[in-house]
């Protein structure tokens, strides 16, 4: 989906600037209105046609400008609309054409909108154009659409036709009271797309504000290409504004005060509006307007860090709506709505642990923590895309923890005798693969989108687990080694076990979050492990789909073998899913993270002659920086690992050197901070070294 920004703030169009610089394979396009951009200057920033547009393309070049709704009464006042498309063919690529507010009649607007566009192509040949309006000024009917496109095609020389791109669809959009009340219907925007392409022209929707991801994503499908959003970003800022000024209530009288007597909240809000006892709503609404009033900006100097609060906050929106990660609004396992918020405030993230040879283009996302009040469990309030989560393989088996965990879990597994056929889920290098192999005779399939081993007796499906038909694989027996607590949609996927007869058996190797979200190890809740609950729970989740829980074996708190049974001919009696502690567990392991970050912080703050590292470059470092570590104070990370050393961690840029080689270094004034990493710190030799080490946990 290509999606087409109004210009509603300079904070707005310098966050979309810095995302189109940062991301260029999204295509950026800014629709100002005459109110908003006009030759004598606008409510934004009071800018001109000509400030706004050198503004930006001495920025951006590469993003584009169409006038939105040009043409006549458009602008502030009453007028024919062509003072102002003179200065437009000057410095936008686009033409909206639009004459339908003032010339409702079809037979008008279409001769006012041929009129405009042969008045364009004269001034500026290379214009291109967009045709028709939205609902709210003019509807019409899929007959009259084609009547207008069609007579516009044939009174126009077809050189001039050419240059029209775009034609608005309608499918029951309407903005009122800030929320998009209208009702979305499919047919008509299915119809209306096919006739548009019928012409060669590309679709395009107005008022696509306050719009659900799951209905941009269903209006995609049907074909829908590109949207319209502008007033929804006003209200974006308006709101990380208003938060901040709630506790002083003189600023919040007088901005009311200001955006009640500007008037512009009438043209968004019903008739039986109460203003009076709505004021959050009309501030809402409104403030947008009256952000480049004098005594608006007066008050905003007050607030220092509201304009990178603002950044933040158009920033995620770009990226939710261009699909990189996407919010949880229930329970995964219970599907009820009353969750709590952990953090008062949204952190952020990177979006992948991978590991990269040079520092490349990185996203982040939103963090918070979902509590559900019904089940108990924890689980991340968002989630990336998966093609960027797991687009670099991070995972190696080096260390004797690791080795020793496959080679236990391997054992564990050929403890049946009954195995027919393996699928593994999420394999990277086919390790545990490897050594089943070595033991057992049987087919073996690995799914995995990222695979890296050798697959020369293993039958490897470049696939995610969801996309992929179990039944036609011959295996009775799935295996799913540190990749359950990875999955977005856990009922999805024991519902698509449970709905494979062919499979008989599961193996989890889990990590043992019981023990770890309760001393301090560091893989809880991150951008991989999205949901954290108890044993107990896992074991009775699987029993509930009719998988018994056989045996289990914990390994070193570090691990959990867990192997499942397909219960046959007996009835499933469900058992209660809740977990006891987790939400303590949880509050309680975050607060001692923040504590040991603000003391990080402090020590690295006050001993500025020293270079500072962190141990290990792994999913255990990761939540420090996540939650408000200054990791740019960090020289860099550190491990062991072959395959680590002389990478960059995602997102954060730091390159990864050799701990045992700096360990070995005469170089004074170094201090290595040792992270929440569990087993693995036992695997350091930390002695007979002259660099400083810190054990975070023991701060």
């Amino acid at each position: 989906m290509k999606y087409f920004f109004g210009v509603m703030t300079k904070n707005q169009i310098d966050s979309v600037i810095n995302f189109s610089l940062q991301h260029s394979n999204y295509q950026i396009t800014f629709i100002p209105s005459r109110r908003q951009i006009e030759y004598n200057g606008g409510y934004v920033n009071n800018w001109s046609t000509k400030d706004f547009a050198e503004y930006v393309k001495n920025q951006n070049p590469n993003i584009t400008l169409e006038r939105d709704h040009s043409g006549p009464g458009q602008g502030l006042y009453d007028d024919d609309g062509y003072e102002s498309l003179k200065e437009d063919c000057k410095y936008f690529d686009i033409m909206h054409i639009d004459p339908w507010k003032k010339y409702p009649d079809l037979n008008d607007g279409i001769t006012w909108t041929i009129e405009m566009i042969k008045f364009c192509y004269n001034l500026n040949p290379n214009m291109l154009y967009e045709i028709g309006t939205e609902e709210a000024i003019r509807p019409y009917s899929l007959d009259e659409l084609e009547t207008i496109i069609s007579t516009i095609k044939n009174k126009l020389d077809p050189l001039v036709y050419e240059k029209i791109k775009y034609c608005v669809v309608q499918c029951g959009n309407s903005l009122c009271n800030g929320k998009n009340s209208g009702i979305f219907d499919e047919d008509k925007l299915k119809n209306m797309v096919k006739l548009v392409n019928n012409y060669n022209l590309i679709s395009k929707e107005h008022n696509g504000d306050w719009v659900s991801m799951e209905t941009i994503k269903k209006k995609k499908l049907l074909g829908l290409e590109c949207i319209n959003i502008a007033p929804e970003f006003g209200m974006i800022e308006t709101k990380v504004i208003l938060d901040s000024i709630k506790q002083n209530k003189e600023h919040y009288d007088k901005i009311y005060e200001l955006c009640y007597q500007s008037g512009k909240w009438k043209k968004w809000v019903s008739s039986d509006f109460d203003f009076k006892n709505k004021k959050d709503e009309l501030i809402s609404i409104t403030c947008h307007y009256i952000f480049s009033h004098p005594e608006f900006q007066e008050i905003k100097q007050f607030y220092k860090d509201v304009d990178a609060e603002i950044h933040s906050a158009f920033t995620n929106k770009l990226l939710l709506l261009n699909f990189i990660y996407e919010t949880r609004q229930k329970c995964i396992f219970c599907n009820s709505d009353n969750i709590k918020e952990m953090f008062d405030r949204d952190y952020s993230t990177a979006l992948s642990l991978g590991l990269y040879k040079e520092i490349n283009e990185s996203y982040f996302m939103p963090y918070n923590v979902l509590l559900c009040n019904k089940c108990n469990s924890a689980q991340n309030k968002y989630i990336g895309d998966l093609s960027i989560v797991y687009d670099s393989n991070h995972i190696d088996d080096y260390g004797s923890t690791k080795n020793k965990k496959h080679e236990m879990f391997c054992n564990y597994i050929l403890e049946n005798k009954f195995i027919d056929g393996i699928v593994e889920v999420g394999s990277c290098n086919g390790a545990l693969a490897n050594k089943l192999l070595n033991n057992i005779n049987t087919e073996y399939t690995i799914i995995e989108p990222s695979y890296v081993g050798e697959n020369q007796i293993i039958n490897v499906i470049d696939d995610y687990l969801e996309n992929v038909d179990l039944t036609n694989i011959h295996a009775n027996t799935i295996i799913m080694s540190d990749v359950f607590e990875h999955f977005y949609n856990p009922i999805d996927i024991v519902n698509k076990i449970k709905n494979s007869p062919n499979i008989k058996y599961i193996y989890l190797n889990h990590p043992d979050f019981d023990y770890s979200i309760k001393n301090d190890i560091y893989i809880n809740l991150n951008c991989e492990h999205t949901f954290l609950i108890e044993h107990q729970f896992l074991f009775n989740f699987f029993h509930n789909f009719g998988f018994s829980l056989n045996r289990y074996h914990n390994f070193e708190n570090f691990s959990l073998f867990i192997e499942f049974e397909r219960a046959q001919n007996i009835s499933i009696i469900e058992k209660t899913l809740h977990n006891y502690d987790i939400k303590i567990n949880t509050e309680n392991y975050f607060f001692k993270i923040v504590n040991i970050i603000n003391k990080i912080n402090t020590l690295m703050r006050d001993n500025s002659q020293k270079i500072f590292y962190i141990w290990p470059m792994s999913i255990h470092s990761v939540p420090l920086f996540t939650l408000g570590l200054n990791y740019k104070r960090l020289a860099g990370v550190l491990d062991n690992s072959p395959n680590k050393v002389g990478k960059y961690i995602y997102g954060y840029n730091l390159l990864c050197s050799s701990l045992d080689e700096l360990l070995k270094s005469d170089k004074e004034n170094i201090c290595v901070f040792i992270s929440g990493a569990g087993n693995y710190i036992k695997e350091l030799d930390l002695t007979n070294t002259k660099i400083e080490i810190i054990v975070i946990n023991e701060l």
